[in-house]
């Protein structure tokens, strides 16, 4: 290797590492954000495991791998084919939930999941579809530490497919983070749809897309890196 040489492909591997890791920046700081993460716990309703859930199936259940029940009848997981196809994965969320003699309360139901986060600005977002065509009976709001930031509200005449629903919000000091999804409008367990919910930091979701320069900067040093392995 010629003298240089050494300086060049310490430089190089240094920049293909940072964008690696500019672009692994991009995973979701929720848990089990596409309801897929399953294990033997059992419904609440048809006693259903919650990994034998096959399609066409559901059940209810008071908590989920990442999730819990804030309030209401509990969380009802939908299996592809019960009502509508998941976005992602095979199952999908129903927050008018399905009544049951364990837990009381409206079959409007509200699910949480607690995130430690640092400073910074963060974007949520999450696939909605409305299950009913009646006005105000497929609310879904997101809260932020009991703040609603965010309620989606359609008629599947206005909206008969999963639509992708987002907004932003800052941290200014470092903590736990309560993320809340909670049914609104009419209580008949025949709600809104949830589906593929994640959680991103701003400054991270800015890395992960590389200016034009940084992707010529990445194209000469895997030229340059090449060049290197030849002469070698």
């Amino acid at each position: 290797m010629a003298p240089g040489d050494d300086q060049v492909m310490k430089k190089t591997l240094l920049l293909l590492s940072f964008l690696a890791a500019s672009h692994s920046a991009m995973a979701n700081l929720m848990t089990n954000g596409d309801f897929e993460t399953v294990d033997n716990r059992l419904g609440l309703v048809n006693n259903r495991p919650l990994n034998n859930l096959v399609p066409s199936r559901w059940d209810v259940y008071q908590t989920l791998p990442g999730w819990t029940t804030l309030s209401g009848r509990g969380i009802e997981v939908q299996a592809t084919g019960v009502v509508v196809a998941a976005h992602s994965g095979k199952h999908y969320i129903e927050l008018d939930s399905h009544p049951n003699s364990k837990l009381s309360g409206s079959t409007n139901a509200a699910m949480y999941q607690d995130v430690l986060l640092g400073t910074g600005n963060y974007e949520i977002s999450f696939y909605y579809r409305p299950r009913t065509n009646s006005l105000n009976d497929n609310v879904i709001n997101l809260l932020l530490n009991n703040v609603n930031i965010l309620g989606v509200n359609s008629r599947t005449s206005q909206q008969n497919a999963w639509a992708q629903f987002s907004t932003q919000f800052t941290v200014l000091k470092q903590g736990t983070q309560r993320i809340t999804f909670a049914a609104d409008g009419t209580a008949n367990q025949l709600g809104g749809f949830l589906d593929t919910v994640s959680l991103t930091k701003q400054s991270e979701i800015a890395a992960a897309t590389p200016e034009p320069a940084s992707l010529a900067l990445m194209g000469g040093a895997l030229v340059g890196l090449a060049l290197l392995r030849r002469r070698s």
